[in-house]
């Protein structure tokens, strides 16, 4: 798995498809080099003069790099230092106090990652950001800890999730940045002006920090103890995530992709007596369908994938 990651990395690198353009734009240059003149003049009829036109062609291409390079370290630098800087005090609201809360949460995690290193190369701003929400007692937080990714950053105190996740929980992985939000964000029920609030600021938190990259999709977390409290109850829950993903999208000013977990499977009579005969590999199988983007997903196309 690691080697097909690291083959994917460099693949869809930067640097490899420029490397490609310049190898053959210098083969280009040296084979066709010859043929070429204006008049009776011929310009690259020399191999001294190709081979000089060639070698700036790299010496470019190697500044080019480098300085793409130190401006993504000094962006990502800017990010980190921006997200982490202390805001200043004021009066605030019970929303936007737990909204301070999520960012000086934040802003320790950053100071924390500004001693350590991540597995990867990628820089914190150009990772893929991902926000799961769902109902309280969902299991979101306990997903990520059985999840088998690598999470070089020691967060303890927030991988126990004794009580539930409070507001916001930062789990950085060597690929990717995803956020365990409050079960309360998508309820609104105890204190909904509150919860609302927070919500919304959180939002405003990723589109100021991320702008039109706040986010890369959204992971809506059910447990299959809710899909069996009945067909009314399930249809709350649809309703309260619909909302909070419309909001997302509208505050957010993009489209994501969303991906549907249902956590607490082994609550299905047979689960744990089925999956336990599966050798590893047959229990890391991808399951599930994507739908295209702008198709239609009504109760028919559901189960016409399930059927197939």
């Amino acid at each position: 798995m690691f080697i097909l990651r690291f083959l994917w990395a460099v693949l869809t690198s930067r640097w490899l498809w420029t490397l490609i353009g310049i190898t053959l734009l210098s083969l280009v240059i040296w084979v066709f080099g010859p043929i070429v003149r204006v008049g009776a003049y011929e310009p690259f009829a020399s191999e001294n003069v190709r081979i000089v036109i060639i070698a700036l062609l790299v010496i470019f291409w190697l500044i080019w790099l480098i300085v793409a390079q130190r401006r993504a370290i000094r962006a990502n630098r800017m990010f980190v230092a921006e997200i982490a800087a202390p805001t200043v005090e004021k009066p605030l609201s019970p929303g936007e106090e737990n909204v301070a809360a999520v960012g000086a949460k934040f802003a320790e995690v950053m100071a924390e990652l500004k001693r350590r290193k991540l597995g990867g190369r990628k820089f914190l701003r150009e990772m893929p950001w991902y926000v799961i929400v769902g109902p309280p007692a969902t299991g979101k937080t306990t997903a990520l800890r059985q999840s088998g990714l690598n999470f070089p950053i020691d967060l303890t105190d927030d991988l126990q999730g004794v009580g539930g996740t409070r507001n916001c929980d930062w789990f950085f992985s060597e690929n990717a940045v995803l956020i365990d939000t409050a079960g309360r964000y998508v309820q609104q029920e105890s204190q909904p002006d509150v919860d609302a609030a927070e919500w919304l600021g959180f939002l405003d938190l990723l589109k100021k920090h991320r702008g039109r990259r706040a986010l890369n999709g959204v992971i809506v977390a059910l447990s299959i103890d809710a899909l069996s409290e009945g067909d009314e109850a399930i249809k709350a829950h649809g309703r309260k995530i619909r909302r909070r993903l419309a909001e997302l999208n509208d505050r957010l000013e993009i489209r994501l992709p969303v991906y549907l977990m249902l956590t607490k499977a082994d609550l299905i009579k047979g689960f744990e007596a089925f999956f336990g005969g599966l050798s590893t590999a047959s229990r890391e199988q991808v399951w599930g369908t994507t739908f295209a983007l702008d198709a239609r997903v009504d109760a028919k196309t559901i189960e016409r994938e399930i059927a197939t």
